[in-house]
């Protein structure tokens, strides 16, 4: 039997307090969801004697770290989405091998496949499919909450398990920056870090620990941990994908730094700013291409009352579940509404695994919603065009918008007023417009148009300057700086006002024409 010291023993006593006492709907849940009830997850730490292979071995339960990683896990959300994680799995015919989390020293937090297990009764055991979350964890970090970015890395996971070979094969261009909330790369990062985002707003909503612990960060004393890029990403993670705060273009730097930097960091800082004008809205494919955007519109569906209250049929359920509802069970007994929007997200992934992409993953998303849920589609078309102020449809809403914000922000409380109504009207019509004719919700985003840069290089990762990739930008959503790397300031600001003024270039030609 092992021996802690007090510190420690006070350190699991308080964890193991958090402990949920399950419900009986939760306990039906978990004996209809997982192979073994009782073993809903493991603690495995790394090993590393495996070659090339990932190798670890499974942590009794009353191993001291393992203890407080399942207290954690234990708590309400984090059980939630672990079962959600097990009906993705279910779905996908991936069940073999016990759901786990691994405990390794890769810095930074990663969706794996594959591992070689070492069980407690020392047999070696291969699951090459097997998909889970790779976490460096000790037990200062549980305790100050380290854990809250758990589930952001099992909605990678779930992603992985139903639609991560279709995203694989696609054929869409990406960005070579490194992806961060608050930039725009592509689409298909955006999709990716997008869903695995919202999750971070989730936890921090449902899970007490894990505000006080972000909280922290907002004291004097912690000020200036909000300086360093991960700080200002998490707070902008957590208060932007509620208040919508990633729709706007960035503010054009302009201080002494960004004026003597090389091209590099100019991008880099434009790319990594925290700095949103709400007098401009980004276009259709910048917020397509931006993961902060795409958060705010997961985070906003997933939680809404009236999309997450509308529960199917109990055959519908079948496939996430090991064997079907019991006669006499509603799918509401055993669901939350929250959870029951993770498993309609399932089946719309599964249903875009066979069908043709019309470009961005999330309206191929949108779409395919709209197809497999029709009593959802005039709830999820309205929030669509409420969030994104209907750019994907015309400019006219992110115009209007865009005149609305500025009368806000000089006070003038008149015109400000005056304008509302017609704002919800304008929603109104293009919601109507959408549900008439489906297509409309793509008219205004037009193609990518991607360039390459011979001369200048950026950085794969913020915080080092080695990897280096040719830049390459869209030019449908690239910002000024990095339009500045093939045609110099002056016409680079004629280039974003022209782009401006008609939405988005149709073809490389009509770039031609202007000069580029």
């Amino acid at each position: 039997m092992k021996t802690y010291n007090t510190s420690c023993f006070l350190i699991l006593l308080s964890a193991l307090c958090l402990l949920p006492i399950p419900s009986v709907a939760q306990t039906s849940a978990d004996a209809l969801i997982f192979p073994d009830p009782r073993q809903r997850i493991v603690v495995v730490e790394a090993t590393g004697n495996g070659g090339r292979k990932v190798t670890g071995k499974i942590l009794p339960d009353t191993d001291s770290l393992a203890m407080l990683v399942l207290a954690d896990l234990n708590m309400p959300f984090n059980a939630s989405m672990v079962r959600m994680s097990q009906c993705a799995r279910n779905l996908a015919g991936n069940n073999i091998g016990p759901n786990l989390i691994f405990l390794s020293k890769n810095e930074g937090g990663f969706p794996r496949t594959g591992v070689i297990l070492l069980g407690l009764d020392g047999k070696e055991t291969e699951y090459p499919r097997l998909q889970y979350v790779d976490l460096v964890l000790d037990k200062n970090r549980i305790v100050q909450g380290d854990l809250s970015i758990y589930t952001h890395e099992l909605g990678h996971v779930m992603m992985g398990l139903i639609l991560g070979e279709t995203l694989e094969k696609t054929k869409l261009d990406r960005s070579p920056k490194q992806h961060v909330s608050m930039g725009v790369t592509d689409y298909l990062t955006a999709f990716n870090e997008g869903w695995g985002i919202h999750f971070q707003r989730l936890a921090y909503e449902n899970t007490e620990k894990y505000r006080t612990a972000f909280e922290k960060l907002l004291t004097p004393d912690r000020s200036m941990s909000l300086v360093w890029h991960s700080g200002m990403d998490e707070f902008l993670r957590l208060n932007f994908v509620k208040d919508n705060g990633y729709i706007y273009e960035k503010f054009v730097q302009s201080g002494d730094v960004a004026v003597s930097s090389d091209m590099e960091q100019r991008i880099l800082l434009d790319h990594t700013s925290p700095a949103f004008d709400h007098t401009r809205i980004k276009n259709a494919q910048q917020m397509l291409s931006c993961e902060g955007v795409l958060a705010t519109l997961f985070y906003q569906v997933n939680t809404d009352a009236k999309l997450a209250g509308n529960y199917m049929h109990a055959g519908f359920y079948t496939p996430f579940l090991l064997k079907p509802l019991p006669a006499g069970i509603n799918p509401a007994d055993l669901f939350t509404p929250l959870e029951n929007m993770m498993i309609k997200n399932f089946w719309v992934w599964k249903q875009m695994t066979r069908s043709e992409s019309t470009g961005s993953p999330f309206m191929d998303w949108l779409d395919e919603w709209c197809r497999q849920f029709p009593d959802d589609r005039d709830e999820i078309l309205k929030l669509f065009i409420q969030i994104t102020r209907g750019v994907t449809v015309t400019n006219d809403l992110a115009q209007l918008t865009e005149k609305i914000n500025y009368l806000g922000q000089i006070g003038e409380y008149q015109q400000f007023k005056s304008l509302l109504p017609t704002y919800q009207t304008r929603v109104s019509e293009l919601v109507e417009s959408c549900k008439s004719d489906p297509q409309k919700i793509l008219a205004n985003i037009g193609p990518e148009l991607w360039v390459r840069s011979k001369t200048v290089k950026i950085r794969w990762a913020l915080w080092m300057p080695e990897p280096k990739n040719p830049l390459a930008v869209n030019l449908n959503t690239a910002s000024q700086p990095e339009i500045e790397v093939f045609i110099g300031k002056e016409k680079a600001a004629d280039f974003l006002k022209k782009r401006r003024e008609i939405g988005f270039f149709s073809s490389m030609n009509q770039i031609k024409e202007l000069g580029f």
